[in-house]
């Protein structure tokens, strides 16, 4: 969720590179396996991309596949 409102604010931008899995989780106080597993889910959901030996970046699209997956979860919440 932290990552997705980042993105959605416009504090981190397309084709941005975003924090290292040992910077934000040292930011954010959490184990890094933790965020490691947040990152591994938004490669698979397409938000953002490993550019080898540069790190993770976000997503040209990324706002719309946030959008998407907020309407789904939506929608599996009303039904």
């Amino acid at each position: 969720d932290y990552v997705t409102e980042r993105i959605s604010l416009g504090k981190w931008l397309p084709e941005e590179k975003i924090p290292s899995v040992r910077d934000l989780a040292g930011e954010l106080q959490v184990n890094p396996n933790t965020v490691m597993r947040a990152y591994e889910y938004l490669q698979n959901q397409d938000i953002i991309f490993n550019k080898r030996g540069l790190g993770l970046f976000v997503n040209s699209n990324a706002l719309e596949k946030i959008n998407g997956l907020r309407k789904d979860r939506l929608k599996a919440y009303i039904f």
